[in-house]
């Protein structure tokens, strides 16, 4: 049993998972980490969000080229 949590809900959903901007990232693996979430779980949690925002980036790029 969990006290004092917080969830969150996105009301209008996108159909493909978005990259987090940089401060939402943060927020996201600050919470994992302080509220003691496993350490592997939160590697997990840092290299999916990252793939998000490396794939933005490279599709960012291709439609400027």
């Amino acid at each position: 049993m969990y006290q004092d949590v917080r969830t969150y809900v996105v009301v209008n959903k996108s159909e493909e998972e978005v990259a987090p901007n940089d401060w939402y990232f943060n927020v996201v693996l600050r919470g994992a980490v302080t509220c003691g979430l496993p350490e592997e779980y939160c590697w997990h949690l840092f290299n999916h969000m990252h793939k998000l925002q490396q794939r933005h980036q490279e599709e960012k790029f291709r439609r400027s080229a």
